[in-house]
């Protein structure tokens, strides 16, 4: 019987212990608001439905992850555990495929270095215990790198057709994936211009992607518009004006971008050609979200970088490929130490408010009494405070784990005397309510009748808050 490679062997045990870690104490925690809403579209009834939901509420997001997931809850059940467990998987399956990768591409001990910088990653370990699609970007990302590279070298009906699935299961997984295709479409022109004779059939390749994304196209692109220039959710920074000082730092950027993706240096040493296909990956979506954040407003939301994280985890792993043994170790050591660091401080930080809430709820009694949440989103920005969530943007993880039979009502905050009236009124007729906030304290005071009634602030977890309004006497004034 032939011996295992040691290569193997080391890959195995990377695999396991990154198990280990994604599937730990998975399912201690209670879906965030989220994460409710990935459960909320992918156990709707029909596929149809499940599309319509993730549209209606999970805007700037393709429904791939939620038709996936569905089928997989629909297998396993939509506990926390089957849930989360489908991006633990996705993220074994993404340190697999990126060794593969830069394995071919440079070496096995590179590969080996790549899959362990991304896969003890703390960021990495959040995506891959989130009921998120960044765990399925990561994978589709990774996937697209590797079967341009293979199409590249041999352009094959095979890799080709591989490629061009590959870009469009990346296109229908997240908003992201339009920043993969402009990367690469920015290493085939390398390769164009270089007379690589592959660059053609692998242009049309990815050309064939977008077209399989037509359908959707026009979808993404309204839903885009309203992310850029409406407001729904807390990831976005308020709207700004562009000013020369932004135009020049990204038209600096881009020309930078180019000049290393265009220029023949690849070509003077060792593994010239893997560096600059991992640099376009790398830059191209790093440089794509500064210019929006400059230009438009800030999304400097980590999880957007999830293909330049990717990439770059490969640089790494090169340059440190050229290292002494003895000092490639240490720096691996000592970056591996960080992460688990960082994995602790993330593990141990980790919580939810919706089971808590709800515990104390039927402590108080109040199953009966009325439960009032905000209208919109998080936050307002610039008046559009109640687009998107009409019934409140935690009525659905709320709903996910209460089930009680107290009504469920809505107030705007932007109107906080209609507000302080509908709570108190409510409060009075039913003994007693609830509001649900995501707002500032000064704002949520607002919403709160005072006199007459007894405010109590029971809980507050990062963005939530659960107050109990309790009327003093039935002729209690609730102005």
């Amino acid at each position: 019987m032939p011996a295992v490679p040691w290569t193997r062997v080391k890959l195995a045990a990377l695999l396991a212990c990154a198990g280990v870690v994604y599937f730990y104490r998975i399912d201690r925690a209670s879906f965030g608001a989220s994460e409710a809403y990935s459960i909320f579209a992918a156990t709707q009834d029909s596929l149809r439905a499940v599309i319509a939901a993730s549209l209606s509420f999970d805007p700037g997001k393709p429904p791939l992850y939620q038709l996936l997931l569905h089928g997989y809850l629909n297998i396993f059940g939509a506990s926390e555990l089957s849930a989360r467990s489908f991006s633990a998987c996705f993220g074994l399956i993404t340190t697999l495929l990126l060794y593969q990768l830069v394995a071919t591409s440079v070496s096995d001990r590179a590969g080996l270095v790549a899959a362990t910088l991304w896969s003890f990653n703390p960021y990495v370990v959040m995506i891959a215990q989130w009921a998120r699609p960044y765990s399925l970007l990561a994978f589709t990302v990774v996937l697209s790198m590797y079967t341009l590279w293979r199409a590249r070298r041999a352009a094959t009906p095979v890799n080709l057709a591989l490629l061009t699935l590959s870009l469009a299961a990346c296109l229908y997984a997240h908003m992201a994936g339009v920043l993969c295709v402009a990367a690469a479409m920015l290493v085939i022109a390398t390769d164009y211009f270089r007379e690589r004779k592959n660059s053609i059939a692998a242009g049309a390749a990815v050309l064939a992607s977008l077209v399989m994304f037509l359908p959707f196209l026009t979808t993404e692109a309204r839903q885009a518009h309203s992310l850029l220039y409406g407001h729904w959710l807390d990831w976005a920074g308020f709207p700004h004006h562009v000013s020369a000082a932004r135009i020049l730092v990204v038209t600096v950027a881009a020309a930078a971008t180019l000049g290393v993706a265009l220029s023949p240096w690849s070509n003077r040493f060792r593994n010239g050609r893997a560096v600059q296909f991992y640099l376009i990956w790398t830059l191209i979506p790093a440089l794509a979200i500064t210019t929006i954040s400059l230009a438009l407003r800030p999304l400097w939301a980590i999880r957007y970088f999830v293909p330049s994280l990717l990439a770059g985890s490969a640089l790494a792993a090169i340059c440190l490929d050229r290292l002494r043994p003895w000092l490639r170790v240490a720096v691996c050591t000592i970056v591996v130490l960080g992460f688990v660091l960082g994995i602790s401080i993330y593990e141990f930080g980790r919580r939810e408010p919706w089971t808590l809430m709800t515990v104390l709820i039927r402590q108080e009694g109040g199953d009966t009494q009325p439960v009032f949440f905000e209208k919109g989103s998080i936050i307002n920005a610039g008046g559009m405070g109640t687009d998107g969530f009409p019934e409140g943007y935690y009525r659905v993880p709320f709903d996910l784990y209460f089930k009680g039979g107290a009504p469920r009502m809505v107030v705007d905050s932007s109107d906080p005397e209609a507000a302080r009236a509908d709570i108190g009124a409510a409060a009075l007729r039913f003994g007693g309510a609830w509001l649900i906030s995501g707002k500032d304290d000064v704002t949520a005071s607002n919403e709160l009748p005072q006199r007459g009634f007894l405010i109590r602030r029971l809980m507050s977890d990062r963005q939530t808050t659960l107050y109990h309004v309790i009327p003093l006497n039935p002729d209690g004034d609730n102005r």
